[in-house]
């Protein structure tokens, strides 16, 4: 959905927007940016250009990093559990709710990369294919 948002947003600007980028930044900032935060990505990008010299600053982006790991952790146990596991709802996520097929294709890609470090592209191909073999089956 925020791909079609975006995808109108843009049609639109690139049809009423004319005298270039700092012309159109208003009506960017009005039909998408200020309606998502994605200003707020574009504001703390510019100030980290611009003033990245500065010990404050980059006391402030090390303060971040840890919470952008975290935030990426926890994106992904959740992409985690919802792959292995049959259920959503947190407490069902006991043993007899688990998707072996997808524990073992998690095995297979965790194994491919890790050990064998296959590009994450041929990893996709080899998991979808064994996925879409297996699931047919099934």
């Amino acid at each position: 959905m925020i791909y079609l948002e975006l995808l109108l947003t843009f049609m639109l600007v690139g049809a009423l927007g004319f005298g270039g980028g700092y012309a159109v930044l208003p009506l960017i900032a009005e039909q998408q940016v200020v309606n998502t935060g994605f200003f707020i990505v574009i504001l703390i990008a510019y100030l980290y250009f611009k003033f990245r010299q500065l010990r404050l600053f980059q006391g402030v982006v090390e303060g971040l990093r840890p919470a952008v790991v975290a935030l990426i952790a926890s994106a992904g146990l959740t992409i985690f559990l919802n792959a292995l596991f049959q259920t959503t709802d947190q407490p069902l996520l006991t043993l007899s709710n688990i998707n072996l097929v997808n524990v073992l294709l998690f095995a297979i890609g965790f194994t491919g990369i890790r050990k064998y470090q296959l590009s994450p592209i041929k990893i996709i191909l080899l998991c979808g294919g064994l996925g879409m073999m297996i699931y047919s089956f099934i």
